[in-house]
């Protein structure tokens, strides 16, 4: 393989990824400034998750990760400590996500 072949498979290796994407919506009682999404691999043991990405959004926000085919859980969470969480598959097509912040019930 010559250098030009190298630096051409390096540059399309973001072609491979997909994408996970969303929106975040929020209820009228978490409405609050700061809101964050977070990806991680979806294990059932909290030892073995890991975090991959995070990305602040505004509220009513988009967001997108490119991930490589796999199980994931997807968090949004923020100050007023509203949240939720999705599990999601990847498999040979993009996932679109709309994640509403509610308050959670005691």
């Amino acid at each position: 393989m010559n250098h030009l072949s190298i630096i051409l498979f390096l540059l399309s290796a973001p072609a491979f990824a997909l994408g996970i994407r969303g929106r975040v919506q929020v209820d009228e009682s978490c409405r609050a400034g700061k809101t964050m999404v977070w990806l991680s691999k979806n294990e059932s043991e909290f030892a073995k998750k890991e975090l991959l990405l995070h990305t602040a959004v505004p509220e009513r926000g988009t967001f997108e990760f490119y991930v490589l085919p796999g199980d994931y859980l997807v968090a949004v969470s923020n100050e007023k400590g509203c949240s939720e969480q999705r599990a999601v598959r990847v498999g040979d097509k993009d996932v679109l996500l709309e994640l509403q912040l509610r308050e959670k019930k005691p």
